[in-house]
C-alpha cells in the first residue's frame, strides 16, 4: 500500500494527533530559540553594567584610600631631624599626593563620572584644593617651618582633606545607588519575561483540560438525548 494510500485510511483522530505532535514541536523550537535569545540579552547588559560601574567604584575606594595616606604623609609630626629622612619622607608624601592627582583625572575622563558635570566640576574643585594645601605644607616643611606647616594643615588642608573625601563618597554613593536601580530594573524584567516564558511553555498542559472538558460536554449531551428519546418513547 502506497503512502498515499495509507493516507486515505488516516483516521481524523490520528490526523490531529499529528497536528498536535507537529504544534508541540514547533513551540518548544520556538521557546527554546526565544529562551537562547533572552538569557544572552540579560547576561550581555548584565556584563555591560558591571564592567561600567565596577572599576569605578573600586577606583573611587581606591582614591579615598590614596588621599587618606596623602594626607597621613603631610603630618609634620612624622618627619623627624635628620635631613636625609625629612628628604626621603618628603618625596613619600609628594608621590602620595601626586598618585592621588592621577588616579583623580582619570575618573573623571570615565562616562560614569562625567554623566553628571556638577558632581565632576565639585570633585575635580575639591581635589584641586587638596592638593594645593598639601604642596604647601610640603613646602614649610621642606623649609624647616614645622609650627607654620602644622597650622596650614589643620586650618587649611584638613578642611580641603574633609571636603574632598565627602565628594569622594557622595560621587560613589551615587554610583552605586545607580548600578542598583539598574540592576532591580534588569531583574524585575527577567522575572517579567521568566513567567511569561513558564506560561507559554506550560500550554500543552491545557490539552488534557480541554480534553476533559469536551468529553464532559460531550456526555452531558448524550444523557439529555438519551432522556429526551425515553421521553418520547413513553409519550408514544
Amino acid at each position: 500500500m502506497s503512502e498515499y494510500q495509507f493516507a486515505e485510511f488516516e483516521s481524523p483522530a490520528v490526523r490531529r494527533l499529528r497536528l498536535l505532535v507537529a504544534l508541540l514541536l514547533l513551540s518548544n523550537i520556538a521557546l527554546g530559540g526565544f529562551g537562547f535569545y533572552f538569557l544572552h540579552s540579560i547576561n550581555k547588559k548584565y556584563s555591560e553594567l558591571i564592567d561600567r560601574t565596577l572599576p569605578t567604584l573600586v577606583d573611587l575606594r581606591s582614591l579615598t584610600v590614596g588621599t587618606a595616606q596623602a594626607m597621613l604623609r603631610t603630618n609634620p609630626v612624622a618627619f623627624d631631624q635628620s635631613q636625609e629622612s625629612r628628604s626621603r619622607l618628603l618625596e613619600r608624601a609628594r608621590v602620595a599626593v601626586e598618585s592621588d592627582r592621577t588616579l583623580r583625572d582619570h575618573l573623571l575622563l570615565r562616562d560614569t563620572l562625567s554623566a553628571d558635570k556638577d558632581e565632576q566640576s565639585d570633585l575635580r574643585t575639591a581635589g584641586d584644593a587638596f592638593d594645593s594645601s598639601a604642596s604647601q605644607v610640603l613646602k614649610l616643611i621642606e623649609a624647616n617651618q614645622m609650627t607654620e606647616a602644622g597650622t596650614e594643615r589643620e586650618q587649611a588642608l584638613r578642611p580641603s582633606f574633609d571636603r574632598y573625601l565627602e565628594k569622594t563618597t557622595q560621587a560613589a554613593d551615587r554610583l552605586e545607588a545607580s548600578s542598583l536601580k539598574a540592576s532591580d530594573s534588569l531583574s524585575s524584567r527577567t522575572s517579567q519575561l521568566s513567567k511569561l516564558m513558564l506560561g507559554l511553555g506550560g500550554w500543552p498542559l491545557l490539552i488534557p483540560v480541554v480534553l476533559l472538558l469536551s468529553t464532559l460536554v460531550f456526555v452531558i449531551l448524550l444523557a439529555l438525548n438519551v432522556y429526551s428519546f425515553k421521553r418520547k418513547a413513553i409519550s408514544a
